[in-house]
């Protein structure tokens, strides 16, 4: 064994491997900087490159686009709160409040030792239990699914900064427009009104990136017509703090840093290990959690560094979990692992459990060149913050237009469908008005990626049961997400209604201190 694992690392410390570990690093935080574009438009591009690579180089490399991304795409979420992907909706909602404040560049390094430590931490699982939580993942069905689906919907509490009951309209109209399109089950159509683009439902992209971004740029420029701010100052640039400690990670922001990337860092792994949930999901059970568990909650959404920890974490987490369903099963859990499972198989690579047995050596260089792609992690996601910064020396009035013609490019290119920029148009003005009405946009995209979840797991559990509601009952997982459902409903009513006494008794104690 440790002749295997001593000729797996000579293999992978050579500097072919780590040049190539770096392009595909940088090529995928390049990509996720755009919004619209991702990961696997860069896997994609290098895929065929793959075929002349050893396998210990290829799937590296392939697995580095796709950590590049995930850390590329939070860089226009916190800075200009243009979110390229679900995932980074998540980070944006404090990550863009602190770069607000001209804490922009600590937000930035809170995101990437976030990721680090949540890539790092699933990898090390990946490495040390590969077969047995694989197996696990095996006695996950449609109950247990619908149940951790339903608990995932929880979140939007956390997410909705006091207005509970806008957040919960916000999710059930997403929930509304993810049934637009075929009904999975029956092969359908239902809510496409006899358009014959919605038959394939409303593109997930393009609805995110208006309701979110384009919104955004929206409010930007019509505050840029009027001079000024809705607090009466004029603001041309995005503002850049002058004071060292809103450029770094402070003694006093580290344990904050630490307790919500530890909670971020499990739930991303234990997510990523089901196949089909995906970071997203992962990124706002994340950062509910975390909000959950902290000991100032009410800090969340107005720019707290565990907001920008804790989601990243949990997104990143899940790039080294998605690999052990893939590994030891053959099972791809998103997009990605199933372009990763392709070139696995073009290298002559079978996932399987023999795959342990008869390539031990290439599967512990794969191993060795996913930790050497977190050792590059930092210094190149440092060069890429540097770079970053200086979109905060751009004047607003110049950088509206390009980000504008990003979104529409970025939409436009997923399906080369002018359709799909008219949802991103409609989507920007609803998300402007929406945020006008006090309502939160991003509620209305959890709902979006969670209903469609939650409703095919619901309709699979009782399609097998035969019509037995009780099936969720009955199967211990699912009882036990419910139950952690119940509880999390309730605290958060409890947790709203003392916010609301206490806002109650500040505001009474003026007018009881004139009286006196």
């Amino acid at each position: 064994m440790l002749a295997d694992i001593g000729s797996a690392i000579a293999l992978v410390l050579t500097w072919q491997a780590l040049l190539w570990i770096t392009i595909g690093y940088s090529l995928g935080a390049l990509l996720g900087a755009i919004p619209g574009l991702t990961g696997i438009l860069g896997i994609a591009l290098l895929l065929p490159l793959s075929f002349y690579l050893p396998p210990w180089v290829a799937i590296p490399m392939l697995v580095a686009i796709a950590k590049g991304s995930s850390f590329g795409c939070n860089i226009p979420a916190i800075l200009l709160n243009t979110p390229g992907t679900p995932a980074a909706a998540a980070t944006c909602i404090d990550g863009h409040k602190l770069a607000l404040q001209g804490k922009g560049s600590k937000a930035l390094k809170v995101n990437l030792y976030a990721g680090l430590c949540g890539d790092l931490f699933s990898d090390i699982v990946l490495i040390l239990s590969a077969g047995l939580l694989a197996q696990l993942a095996l006695r996950f069905g449609p109950a247990e699914y619908a149940a951790i689906m339903l608990f995932s919907l929880t979140v939007v509490g956390a997410v909705s900064t006091g207005a509970v009951t806008k957040g919960i309209m916000g999710a059930a109209l997403g929930v509304l427009l993810g049934m637009v399109g075929t009904d999975m089950i029956t092969g359908v159509a239902r809510l496409d009104f006899g358009v014959l683009e919605l038959t394939g439902g409303i593109n997930m992209i393009a609805l995110m990136i208006g309701l979110l971004s384009l919104a955004e740029i929206f409010l930007q420029a019509e505050r840029l017509l009027s001079h000024k701010h809705s607090d009466g100052i004029r603001r041309e640039t995005i503002p850049q703090s002058s004071h060292p400690d809103d450029s770094r990670i402070t003694r006093e922001d580290w344990p904050l840093v630490i307790k919500a990337t530890a909670i971020g860092s499990l739930i991303g792994t234990a997510i990523g290990v089901l196949p089909g949930i995906g970071q997203s999901v992962a990124a706002f059970v994340g950062y509910g959690e975390a909000r959950r568990f902290s000991s100032k909650p009410e800090r969340f959404g107005t720019g707290t560094v565990e907001g920008v920890a804790a989601p990243e974490a949990a997104a990143s987490a899940v790039n080294g979990a998605n690999m052990i369903p893939l590994l030891a099963l053959g099972i791809p859990g998103d997009v990605t692992a199933a372009v990763l499972l392709g070139a696995l198989l073009i290298q002559g690579l079978a996932p399987g459990p023999l795959l342990f047995e008869e390539h031990r050596v290439t599967v512990f260089a794969l191993f060795a060149g996913m930790m050497l792609t977190n050792l590059i992690h930092v210094p190149v996601g440092l060069l890429f913050i540097r770079a970053a910064t200086f979109i905060t020396r751009i004047k607003l009035s110049h950088m509206l237009p390009v980000i504008f013609i990003l979104c529409v490019a970025g939409t436009f290119a997923l399906n080369n469908s002018l359709f799909d920029v008219f949802v991103l148009v409609v989507a920007g003005f609803f998300g402007a008005l929406l945020r006008k009405g006090g309502f939160a946009p991003v509620t209305i995209v959890i709902g979006f990626i969670l209903g469609p979840l939650l409703e095919n797991s619901v309709r699979q559990a009782l399609l097998i049961s035969q019509g037995r509601y009780l099936t969720f009952l009955e199967r211990p997982i699912s009882l036990l997400f419910i139950v952690l459902t119940l509880v999390s409903v309730v605290g958060s009513v409890v947790h709203a209604r003392r916010a609301n006494r206490r806002r109650g008794t500040r505001a009474e104690s003026p007018a009881t201190s004139n009286l006196q």
